[in-house]
């Protein structure tokens, strides 16, 4: 199974469900993306770039200020959106450390409004879920979610736990 189908029965295996959050997970340039938007053009949703949008709602708003205001404003781009679902790709700045965010509570907390599919630069180590690689300025480490988790390699696994 490739990883765009793998997201398409995950967006369907959602449905009705509590926090509809399904996480795509894998290195940069491992195709994260591509199958994102395969998967967007088979069911179809659309595919915001989250590091351009949330970066023009926060640019009113001054250093200090951002904190606070950034999970507002990932609420309110999301809250325009008309599908049930959303993918969200280039999540790089909900990891920011200027902005204090806790992503993966975040992703979560908004899936439960409408299913949410999310590319994640990282990777999957026994219990933990990484974000980015130890010395990088915004690695951070997760207790693997109770979501489905989608392989960005070329043979997609699909893990729920």
């Amino acid at each position: 199974m490739t990883p765009g189908q793998a997201i398409v029965d995950v967006v369907q295996s959602l449905k009705g469900g509590y926090q509809r959050l399904a996480l795509v997970v894998g290195p940069p340039r491992s195709g994260k993306t591509t199958a994102m938007r395969w998967a967007a053009e088979q069911f179809p949703f659309p595919v915001l770039n989250v590091n351009l949008e949330l970066a023009k709602q926060l640019l009113p708003y001054s250093r200090q200020e951002r904190p606070r205001a950034a999970g507002v404003a990932l609420s309110e781009l999301l809250a325009g959106q008309t599908t049930e679902v959303v993918g969200l790709d280039n999540l790089e700045l909900l990891f920011s450390t200027e902005l204090k965010l806790d992503p993966l509570r975040l992703l979560q907390s908004e899936s439960r409004q409408r299913i949410l599919v999310a590319t994640w630069n990282g990777s999957r180590e026994g219990s933990e879920l990484r974000y980015a690689k130890p010395g990088h300025p915004e690695f951070a480490t997760f207790q693997t979610p109770a979501t489905p988790i989608i392989s960005s390699a070329l043979a997609a696994t699909v893990e729920t736990l």
